[in-house]
């Protein structure tokens, strides 16, 4: 029904006077009621949605059919018996807010941080393309702008049809000098939010943190964790529209108790390494030495990283399937050498070089670590940082194709080359 067909029955109907609806008054109401689309709420996005001229003669026709049939009856003797006096019913409280079905969770680990957490099935992250920078704020002015540090986390991305429930933002970096885990929290989410509505002390992987309830953070509900761990400041925020209060501090709870730090579960300690380790958690299990200088990034079953320094300095190991430099071949910005033979951990290996030129960008497509395997794709190592240098080696364990990345800058003057021939010399596949 068209918005002038609509018109003219409420207007015919209106200009006759009747105290009586006219069917087709009725069925015009009731068409637009049905017919007019229904639009999901997105988690985040607020916007004001403008309301269709039939839609808005519907509800102007409602409003007279309520006030025409009050004063009608106001106007009538009553007939029959007197009314009964209404009784109060009493109200039925909304059900409680429940956790999600074990069935209902999927493992996420971050390509950045290296961390796990379970999530609701269909939920996307736009990954984090490097770590914190001391206090930098988590998000700018509209919390939906998160810092490139943040792994958003959050359903309805990359057309899977779930139902948010709300949205993450976990971030971390190095500690400045000096941080506490009030002082962080103070420097971090007060500086953002203010005052929380509430304030509790929990623990997020054994560690002692803080969780700051915001009733309105820039309009929106917020429940933001800070912790320390591993000589690094992190951040956990939960974000969405008011009115779900309730479900959103149950899930937000049940997510925490799944959060795992990188190598939570792993012998290597993460942080400053110096002596000789054995991997548990990546397999097939590596020993390896290390000296002073060189720190544990992460810890997963099929890699670990190593770094000397930082990111552009770096040893990473992984599980692989076919070749793990094709995604360099077709590229003009990577220099590729020859492959010559050679041996890690007295088993046979092929190594190659790849030189990735300082004009060339961000290659991996938005992770900030300089080499590692892309998620869902476990045939292709990626080097990431412009003007470095690579060494890409690979070997047959136990029927099993494991790759080792080291990778530093072009024109390097460290030892570092010294010190990978010494940790590659001391490995061993158990």
């Amino acid at each position: 029904m068209s918005d002038r067909q609509f018109e003219r029955t409420v207007h015919d109907w209106l200009e006759d006077g009747s105290d009586r609806t006219p069917p087709t008054a009725i069925d015009a109401v009731l068409f637009a009621i049905r017919s007019t689309p229904q639009e999901r709420d997105l988690p985040i996005p607020r916007r004001f949605i403008q309301m269709p001229n039939y839609l808005r003669y519907a509800a102007a026709a409602i409003v007279l059919l309520v006030a025409v049939g009050g004063a009608i009856s106001l106007g009538r003797p009553s007939v029959g018996p007197p009314a009964a006096s209404p009784t109060l019913s009493a109200t039925t409280p909304a059900p409680p807010a429940t956790q999600l079905p074990a069935s209902a969770l999927v493992p996420f680990t971050s390509a950045q941080y290296g961390y796990t957490i379970s999530l609701p099935k269909g939920w996307g992250a736009q990954a984090a393309t490097r770590a914190l920078h001391g206090t930098e704020p988590l998000f700018g002015n509209d919390p939906q702008v998160g810092t490139p540090a943040g792994d958003s986390i959050m359903g309805g991305l990359f057309g899977q049809d779930a139902a948010a429930l709300g949205r993450l933002l976990i971030a971390g970096g190095a500690i400045p000098a000096g941080t506490t885990l009030e002082s962080w929290t103070a420097d971090t989410a007060l500086v953002k939010c203010g005052a929380p509505t509430t304030h509790a002390a929990i623990t997020i992987d054994g560690e002692a943190a803080t969780l700051s309830t915001y009733a309105s953070c820039a309009g929106l509900f917020m429940q933001w964790v800070t912790v320390l761990h591993g000589g690094w400041a992190w951040h956990i925020d939960w974000i969405n529209n008011p009115g779900s209060e309730g479900t959103d501090v149950v899930v937000f709870k049940q997510l925490l108790a799944t959060f795992r730090f990188a190598g939570s579960s792993a012998t290597i300690p993460r942080g400053p390494l110096s002596g000789t380790y054995t991997t548990t958690t990546f397999t097939p299990a590596v020993t390896f030495t290390v000296g002073a200088g060189w720190s544990n990034k992460l810890e997963l079953a099929d890699e670990f990283r190593l770094w000397m320094g930082d990111g552009a300095h770096q040893l990473a190991v992984a599980r692989v399937d076919g070749d793990p430099i094709r995604f360099a071949r077709p590229n003009p910005d990577f220099t590729i050498g020859t492959p010559f033979a050679t041996t890690v951990a007295g088993l046979p290996a092929q190594e190659v070089s790849l030189v990735l030129s300082p004009t060339a960008g961000n290659i991996s497509g938005g992770f900030a670590l300089g080499a590692f395997v892309v998620p869902g794709d476990r045939n292709a190592l990626v080097v990431q940082h412009a003007g470095s240098t690579s060494r890409v080696i690979w070997l047959q364990v136990a029927g099993q194709e494991v790759a080792i990345v080291i990778e530093r800058p072009t024109g390097d003057t460290t030892d570092f080359d010294q010190q990978v021939q010494a940790i590659l010399a001391s490995m061993s596949f158990n």
